[in-house]
């Protein structure tokens, strides 16, 4: 059917291609948005109905996303983006040109347009680029039945626990909270105390944090140690194919070389002979 919408395309029947487009399920048009030109992009997408526009532009790679929001109309591409979470408009629009950037920024609506830029502003690669203004807590004191029905209702699996005075304390999760006293006060559970992030800080790392405490999301604090926001995986940019590289030309030395100095240094310096002399050979 892509292979067919494609064709008709090409020919300059776009209405028919239209017809066959429609007939897709969500799955098969991110496929085949991804993978038309940009010149062929406006024609179907501008046809699609919104709410099915916004799950397939939702459904796409990033470099997808950015080919698409290239090819649309300001106004169009700034009224896809709208409802969009800020870290997922962030990585949208990273690599777009001023002049274009500039024109879709003018499209939007004023608060997003004002979230935007104050994201945007942050360095490249820095935490608050990427994280969201919105967290989920509850404050010192909240029962533990309390928290779990809130992390219920959200359908979250991180709860931050907060101060009177909006002071980050810790995390608690729904395995921490199960099987516990109902009226049990939540911070007796706290998990995460001192694991935080800041605004200015360098995302490299973060995932390898996210892995170790086994949460998919970390508190982003301010200055006074309250809340500024969350850092979520899922909303990190792609790992390129050079910080692979970089992982696996170091990951494993540094491995042996932590080993040796766990151990009092017994397998570390042997190890670093070999390594020494087998370079020279």
């Amino acid at each position: 059917m892509i292979e067919a919408i494609i064709h008709n395309l090409h020919l300059g029947r776009t209405r028919r291609a239209a017809e066959l487009c429609l007939h897709l399920d969500i799955t098969q048009q991110v496929r085949l948005f991804s993978a038309l030109d940009g010149s062929d992009i406006p024609v179907l997408f501008n046809r699609l109905p919104y709410r099915r526009a916004l799950k397939i532009f939702r459904g796409m790679s990033v470099g997808a996303r950015q080919r698409l929001l290239s090819a649309l109309p300001a106004e169009a591409a700034a009224r896809l983006l709208t409802p969009v979470p800020l870290p997922e408009l962030v990585l949208a629009l990273d690599e777009t040109p001023v002049n274009r950037l500039q024109d879709i920024l003018r499209a939007l609506p004023a608060e997003r347009r004002q979230a935007l830029l104050g994201a945007l502003e942050q360095p490249t690669g820095a935490v608050g680029r990427y994280m969201r203004p919105d967290t989920l807590a509850v404050t010192r004191g909240t029962p533990v039945e309390g928290a779990m029905k809130k992390l219920l209702r959200h359908q979250a699996h991180v709860l931050f626990v907060v101060d009177e005075r909006g002071r980050y304390l810790g995390f608690v999760t729904r395995g921490s909270l199960a099987g516990r006293e109902a009226a049990a006060p939540v911070e007796r559970q706290l998990l995460g105390i001192g694991l935080a992030l800041t605004p200015e800080q360098a995302l490299s790392g973060v995932r390898g944090l996210m892995a170790r405490a086994g949460v998919g999301v970390l508190p982003v604090l301010d200055e006074r140690g309250a809340l500024a926001g969350a850092l979520h995986g899922r909303d990190l940019p792609p790992v390129t194919v050079d910080e692979v590289r970089a992982r696996r030309r170091g990951g494993g030395l540094r491995r042996m070389l932590s080993l040796g100095l766990v151990t009092g240094g017994l397998l570390g310096l042997p190890l670093m002979v070999t390594l020494f002399f087998g370079t020279l050979a």
